[in-house]
């Protein structure tokens, strides 16, 4: 079964939102908190960065580690 995957404009947005939720929860080393919350740090950085459309366990860990919610990164993304 094929995996849904964002938009390059929706993986741009989610990636602003997740910056945005790193910078507000204080979060510094991204490889600590990552491998704290179960993350792979690559896959983190990727996800942060907007270079891959994270998997639904990497969103929720994500939100988890930067103190928000999988609703507010994901609110009115496009998946293709």
């Amino acid at each position: 079964m094929p995996r849904n995957e964002l938009t390059p404009e929706s993986r741009k947005e989610l990636s602003r939102r997740l910056l945005a939720a790193k910078k507000r929860s204080g979060v510094k080393n991204l490889t600590k908190a990552a491998n704290l919350y179960g993350v792979d740090p690559a896959t983190a950085f990727r996800a942060l960065h907007g270079v891959s459309s994270p998997s639904a366990a990497t969103i929720v860990a994500m939100a988890d580690m930067f103190n928000t919610t999988p609703g507010k990164l994901l609110d009115g993304l496009e998946v293709k």
